[in-house]
């Protein structure tokens, strides 16, 4: 099973990248493996050979988000005189945690049915004629869906993003 999902090591530290961490997504990925060897369902896992890439997705996702979470928590240790290790961090972990929890809030206040579309075609990579066929949803609704969830992200959060993305972390 590990073997099947470590074939695209590469893009599992992409997605690890795109989650906006860089500096530990190596063990971030290498963490998923022993959590995926330790807990997961090989029959949710694994379908027809193919390793289920949303499964996977979330569980690098849920990591991830517990290691933004951890860090937060950081303080200076003392060692001794001379050997003072502080928490060096520019404050990029601590707003982007932030930005991650206000996502869930927001996301949270949709409708049950636009939130779990929206994760479906995160987490799938399907398109939406794809997902039209396996949900049997019409691919104008699934359209229409993910444009308004698209713009009340953008509506409610895009100023966040931005800030974020401009290094302005003390206004996110």
């Amino acid at each position: 099973m590990l073997e099947l999902i470590a074939q695209d090591h590469k893009h599992w530290i992409k997605v690890v990248n795109h989650f906006g961490e860089y500096e530990m997504a190596e063990d971030l990925v290498q963490e998923m493996y022993l959590r995926v060897n330790k807990y997961a369902n090989t029959s949710k896992l694994i379908t027809d050979g193919k390793v289920n890439g949303g499964y996977v997705r979330f569980v690098l996702m849920s990591i991830t988000y517990d290691y933004h979470k951890s860090k937060k928590k950081l303080e200076k240790i003392r060692i001794g005189e001379g050997f003072e290790i502080e928490d060096t961090t520019d404050g990029s972990e601590e707003a982007y945690g932030t930005f991650l929890e206000r996502l869930d809030a927001e996301m949270n206040t949709w409708h049950w049915f636009d939130r779990q579309l929206f994760k479906i075609y995160i987490n799938e990579e399907k398109s939406m004629r794809d997902l039209a066929e396996g949900t049997t949803i019409s691919c104008s609704t699934i359209f229409n869906t993910l444009k308004n969830c698209k713009q009340r992200l953008k509506d409610n959060l895009g100023e966040s993003w931005d800030d974020f993305k401009n290094n302005d972390w003390e206004l996110i």
